[in-house]
């Protein structure tokens, strides 16, 4: 798995060093805690410091600035980093070339133990040849979880893409096969073939899901299967089931409106949203336990087939299926 290398904070330095100026409450709070797995990602964190750190030190390391090293910090060979009265020493890691914000402090004192940044980072590196400073198993567990995150966001914006290239080619009847790729391995996950038909003064859409029997049951490949139909069509339940084929009804001049919200989502790097449900459906309270838990769909009174997504005590209820209810044996 590559990893992620955008620069991001050791705890130590968000726990020790970045005492104030803060632009939201809940992350100092979530800092003063320790509740580390509720900041993610690290690398975004509401800290103007770590903002410019973020900006400035990417993904790709083609776009890091020239180096600037901090003369105090010794063979760690930090990289100087400004904002404001903010300074910051960065390493990169020799082995993964990921950018960790390893110190942190004010130029001009105001450092928790009242020194200047450059002379307390001097004696560190003095006192513990800055071992110190370096990232700890925590910090790369965390590093693990976010570049993990970030590789299923990239594979869904992938996706995304892809839907968007062939809603481009579609004609007003028109069929085309699209590779799902894995969001890490070579390799394909399997197939999908999309169809758009002009039915009368509508347009239909249906996915025919094609995916090998190691992902077809699967957490990755429900994901793979939600993120293609959203990115179709983001009302969930719009979509009917019937196995491994979805279809959805829209109006005409559909396509084109979907190609415009891709083309802007694509240039954005933003994955569409979910659009969820605004009537709740009934259905066997047992399969629908089942339906919450592994993502299937569930055929409801009315006979619409859906995936419980949302609390349905939020929602009106489906004026069909409590019709149906109220013919049913009590």
């Amino acid at each position: 798995m590559p990893p992620h290398r955008r620069a991001r904070p050791t705890v130590r330095v968000l726990a020790e060093d970045l005492f104030t100026d803060w632009t939201e409450p809940h992350a100092m709070r979530a800092v003063v805690d320790g509740r580390w797995r509720d900041l993610h990602p690290l690398s975004e964190l509401p800290h103007p410091l770590l903002r410019k750190a973020a900006q400035l030190y990417g993904p790709d390391p083609a776009h890091d600035p020239p180096p600037r090293l901090i003369a105090c910090s010794g063979d760690l060979k930090l990289q100087e980093l400004r904002n404001a009265q903010w300074r910051a020493g960065l390493w990169t890691d020799p082995e993964t070339g990921v950018r960790w914000v390893c110190a942190a402090g004010l130029a001009k004192g105001g450092h928790k133990d009242g020194a200047d940044f450059y002379q307390w980072l001097g004696a560190m590196v003095e006192r513990t040849d800055g071992a110190a400073l370096l990232p700890t198993e925590l910090d790369r567990t965390l590093h693990k979880i976010e570049t993990t995150a970030w590789l299923i966001t990239q594979w869904e914006l992938r996706l995304q893409d892809a839907v968007a290239v062939a809603l481009n080619r579609a004609d007003e009847n028109w069929c085309c096969r699209l590779d799902l790729p894995h969001p890490v391995r070579a390799d394909s996950m399997g197939s999908a073939q999309l169809t758009v038909a002009v039915v009368e003064d509508c347009e239909e859409l249906v996915v025919e899901f094609d995916l090998d029997s190691e992902f077809a049951a699967s957490e990755l490949g429900w994901l793979l299967t939600v993120r293609v139909l959203v990115s179709l069509s983001p009302p969930v339940q719009s979509w009917d089931r019937y196995g491994a084929s979805y279809s959805t009804i829209a109006e005409l001049g559909y396509r084109a409106a979907q190609r415009e919200r891709l083309q802007v989502a694509s240039a954005r790097e933003e994955l569409l949203a979910q659009e969820l449900g605004t009537v709740s459906h009934r259905v066997h309270t047992q399969h629908l336990a089942a339906a919450t838990v592994d993502g299937r769909a569930s055929r409801a009174l009315c006979g619409v087939f859906f995936v419980p997504m949302q609390d349905h005590a939020e929602i009106e209820e489906c004026v069909e299926c409590a019709e149906r209810l109220a013919y049913l044996p009590r």
